[in-house]
């Protein structure tokens, strides 16, 4: 394994950052309104129904639609998803993760899960030290591959990634800015996003299959995607996770308002997935956010008399307690009719001792609250997140973000890992708090972009490519 990042080049033949598959003739257009030009899936011998854009659903317990072999090759100088799988088997394997909804998305070219399956033990296992953090140079789905044939799987307890939005677009690099919707002509071409619409959707299925084995029970999956294209995603990220596993759609607002002249709203948000390996056993450190000064004003109204922020709330709370202490006296009162204490009456005693119990002219007893003890509020599913004015790399997202993520969902020590790994954020994030990591990706901008930021010490690079 080389100790330097490859040379400044192209991607390989039908790979790049973020490992999109670059076809000769470029994707099919949509024949209206926006709808991907996915292949037609067809109603299933059980009943599936086939809907807009050619996207069918269907019962899990049906064959998918256009599973086996593909029909056609792929176009010259495009590489299959899962590069080493061998040809599909006749007979599909039944879907995983489709959950009580029976669900799943039906589209030309979807692969049997036994042929993902055995595309991954093909790929050999490596001598790496998983227990430092790594920089991987290579094809995603090979090495993740690697990874699961190496003894990681059920190891990591984090994923993010970032993966190509499917924008027909060419991204770019230079030596003073990248592109983003400013793009440099004579820029190094950091990663290309063009693929048919069921090859791309293939594409991220067969990836997130991988991600999903090498999940810990505690783990969670945080997937970055656009408004376009991130609803069916959702339908694949369901049934490989299950519905049920699925936490939230996150909407992280990207950018300044837009004042574009189409006939459309300005879009300044795209959608950050949230799924758990196993629904109440991820990782979720109820990380909060600081109130604002206005806020704090706000909710804190009153000043004691040493000058302390603070409001008060009812001793008592709705719902009566049939049984219990909360529902008996306490100085010789019972909660109001419907009510019941908000804690133990003992509780309420020592509050009262400590002075943190306020009395109206009429003895109704609140609790008092200090401002300087608030321990922040909860966190919502909508993030004022943006990118950063002037990237490293072609949609670098911000640190902020990536702390938030990773704080939230990964303990210290956790191994946190990102198979698009572009400018190298989610890496930066995880290495400042204490977290273990492994980054992969196949365009070597991204490499040498990713090397520059980190420096050389403090991780491992290996070079995969000819994995």
């Amino acid at each position: 394994m080389r100790d330097a990042p490859p040379s400044r080049q192209p991607p390989p033949r039908g790979s790049a950052r973020r490992d999109a598959r670059r076809p000769e003739t470029p994707p099919r257009r949509p024949a209206e309104d926006g709808i991907p030009p996915a292949a037609v899936g067809r109603r299933r011998a059980s009943g599936g129904t086939a809907a807009a854009g050619g996207i069918a659903t269907a019962p899990a317990t049906a064959p998918a639609a256009g599973v086996g072999p593909r029909e056609s090759p792929p176009p010259a100088g495009a590489a299959a998803p899962s590069r080493g799988s061998p040809a599909p088997p006749s007979t599909p394997a039944t879907p995983r993760g489709c959950g009580a909804t029976g669900i799943e998305l039906a589209f030309e070219g979807k692969r049997p899960l036994a042929d993902i399956e055995a595309g991954r033990r093909l790929v050999p296992p490596v001598d790496v030290d998983w227990g430092r953090p790594c920089l991987i140079y290579g094809e995603n789905f090979r090495v993740l591959a690697a990874l699961l044939n190496s003894g990681m799987e059920g190891r990591v307890d984090l994923v993010y990634i970032d993966p190509p939005f499917n924008t027909s677009r060419h991204f770019t690099a230079g030596p003073s800015r990248a592109s983003t919707v400013s793009r440099s002509a004579d820029g190094d071409v950091a990663y290309t996003d063009r693929m048919d619409f069921p090859g791309y959707l293939e594409f991220i299925r067969e990836r997130v299959v991988l991600l999903r084995d090498l999940l810990s029970r505690r783990g969670s999956l945080y997937l970055h995607i656009d408004c376009k294209v991130g609803h069916y995603v959702k339908v694949i990220l369901d049934e490989v996770f299950g519905p049920e596993n699925f936490r939230n759609d996150i909407s992280r607002i990207k950018s300044n308002p837009k004042n574009f002249g189409r006939k459309a709203y300005g879009n300044r948000k795209d959608i950050v997935l949230f799924y758990a390996k196993r629904r109440g056993s991820n990782i979720f450190n109820d990380v909060t956010a600081c109130l604002g000064d206005g806020e704090m004003k706000r909710m804190f109204r009153r000043t004691d008399v040493r000058g302390r922020r603070y409001n008060t709330v009812p001793a008592h709370a709705p719902g009566e307690t049939a049984a219990g202490r909360t529902g008996g006296g306490w100085r010789g009162m019972l909660p109001p009719e419907g009510r019941h204490w908000r804690t133990d009456p003992a509780e309420l005693e020592r509050l009262d001792g400590e002075g943190r119990i306020e009395w109206s002219r009429n003895g109704v007893p609140r609790i008092i609250n200090y401002a300087d003890e608030h321990k922040g509020k909860k966190i919502q599913d909508i993030w004022d997140c943006q990118d950063p004015q002037y990237p490293r790399y072609p949609t670098e997202k911000s640190l902020e973000l990536l702390d938030l993520i990773v704080r939230q969902s990964s303990d210290a020590g956790s191994v946190v890992l990102d198979c698009f790994a572009g400018s190298g954020t989610t890496l930066v994030s995880a290495g400042r708090l204490d977290r273990r990591w492994i980054g992969v990706d196949n365009s070597p901008v991204a490499i040498e972009s990713i090397r520059k930021r980190l420096g050389a010490a403090g991780y491992a690079f290996h070079d995969l490519s000819r994995l």
